[in-house]
Parts: C-alpha cells; structure tokens; sequence
C-alpha cells in the first residue's frame, strides 16, 4: 500500500474474501481470500505510519450490506465503502449464479432481449436501500457521538471483540489485539502518529502540465482547430519510460471536439524514438497513428478505438 501511494495513488480498494462476481467458480468463493477488516486494518496503519494516509482515498467491499457493516468499516479505516450484491438484490437478482451464461431469468446479467424484458427493477429500489443504510449508520454514529463520518474513520478504539467469543475453544484463542489498535497511538520512526490525518485531505499533483502529450497537444494544434484542411507529421519525436500512457491527453482534446468518430484516417502521424513508458498509445481515438523505433514496456496499446 505505501508503495503505490508513493507512486501517487489516488485509491486504493481492499476487496475481502466474500461476495464477488456470480461467476466465479464456488471453490474460489468458499475457499480464497481473507476478510477485508483485516486487509483494511492493515493497510489504514500502514498508511497513517507512514504518514501517507492524507494523500489516498480507502475504499473497501466485500459483502458489506448494512449500516453496521458500512460504520465497522469506516471505524478500521475506510471513507469508502462499496456495495454490489445487495443493492443487485433489491433490483431483481435471485443469485442464480448464471452472469456468464447470458441466461439470467430475471433479467439482470444479460443480453437477450426476451429475458431482459423480465427485468423488474426500479431506481426507487435502490435509492429507499441506500436510505436505509445511511439512517441505520447514521443512528450508530449518532449512539457513539459522533456527528460526521469523518470523525469514524480509523476509530477502533470504538470497538470490541464479541465477549462470547472466549466461551467457544475454537475462538477463545483469538487476539484482535493488533487489529484494534489505534493507528494514532502507534509510533513510527516518523515520529508520533497523533499528528497525521486519519483520512484522504489532501489532493495529489501527478505533474500532468508536464507531460509528454502536452506538447503533443500543441505542436497538433492545426489539426484539432480543423480537420478537415491539415494533416501534421511529427518525425524523431524523443520518449522515455517516465513517459506514461501517451496518448491519452491527446486523445482526449480529439474526442472533447469531434467526438467518438475522432479524425480522419491520417490526421495525426507521430514517430517515437526511445523506450517508452507503460500504456503507450492507450484509449488512441480515430485518425492517429503513432510509431516507435525502440522498446515498449506492458500494456501497450490499451483499449485501442481506432
């Protein structure tokens, strides 16, 4: 988690073991994983040690599907919480288990058009769901004092282990002792953890402005004014492999003005030389086609539309 932070994440997601696509094979539903409170424990005091935490979003899922669920999770460290299954459920799903098939006889994970008319349900569904979660955590919270959400998260000095857990010799030798410690008591050799922020507060500058595609945007300036009267070709252009995802920005200032049927074919013909970072040539639109003499690194060519 704190390398990737590092590296300017933005989000991270700790998904547990449970839920999950209706695909998946039952063995890997009943068999893979750990619980995501232990994922999400872990990595919320590693991130506030580290003194990383203001700087990236934590989200987690997993089954999560009440208010109590949605409050335990922002207690050990989330400000996010995602819902798949049983929002699915208020809209119709009876867990088949046949998202792959094309065959769900309710309408839901499918594309037939005689099943989908089988689909019953509504927005209202969903949004009274999610009413009712919000009002089950919201009175939690407000039990415990606790007046904004931003105040719950990393709060697990607000929780304690089921006493009848002692009672049981399968569970008696539990300690959720480290899992339950408040990441602002831990002592780093960053100093004291009392003093870094619980939750995302700061946003992240990724150097965009100085990115590669920026002056790619500039010197095919003709182009994106008009289309239909200039072509440019830009040979010996030099890269790098801090050089990401090229060709997104560009693509992008193509797609904000034509759209998604892009340029013409041969609009835009650009020559690289160098070894390029990962996603060269990602989300390319209609109309450029880039070259490079030199090497590539993973994903080249991501989600192509050309």
């Amino acid at each position: 988690a704190s390398g990737v932070v590092k590296g300017k994440a933005d989000h991270l997601t700790i998904s547990g073991m449970s839920g999950g696509t209706g695909a998946a094979k039952w063995g890997s539903i009943k068999h893979c994983g750990l619980p995501w409170e232990i994922g999400l424990a872990e990595t919320h005091q590693t991130l506030v040690l580290n003194g990383l935490r203001n700087r990236v979003t934590l989200q987690t899922d997993g089954q999560v599907r009440t208010g109590r669920d949605v409050v335990i999770a922002a207690m050990l460290g989330a400000e996010e919480i995602a819902m798949t299954t049983a929002p699915l459920i208020t809209l119709g799903c009876i867990m088949m288990r046949k998202c792959h098939l094309n065959t769900c006889p309710v309408g839901v994970a499918t594309q037939d058009p005689e099943l989908r008319k089988k689909f019953t349900g509504q927005p209202e569904h969903l949004i009274n769901f999610l009413f009712m979660v919000a009002e089950e955590a919201r009175e939690i919270m407000a039990s415990l004092g606790i007046k904004k959400f931003t105040e719950l998260i990393g709060r697990t000095d607000l929780l304690r282990p089921k006493g009848y857990l002692k009672d049981n010799p399968k569970t008696a030798d539990l300690d959720f002792a480290d899992l339950l410690k408040p990441a602002w008591t831990m002592e780093s050799m960053m100093g004291n953890s009392a003093d870094n922020p619980m939750y995302c507060c700061e946003p992240q500058d990724h150097e965009l402005a100085h990115a590669l595609d920026q002056s790619l945007v500039s010197r095919c300036s003709s182009v994106l004014t008009d289309s239909s009267t200039s072509q440019v070709r830009l040979k010996g252009v030099p890269i790098n492999n801090v050089d990401r995802s090229v060709g997104g920005i560009l693509s992008f200032e193509v797609s904000k003005k034509f759209g998604a049927k892009g340029l013409p074919e041969g609009s835009l013909h650009i020559n690289f030389i160098g070894s390029s970072g990962q996603s060269f040539g990602n989300f390319l639109a209609p109309g450029i086609t880039f070259e490079l003499e030199g090497d590539a690194n993973d994903y080249i060519g991501k989600g192509l539309s050309g």
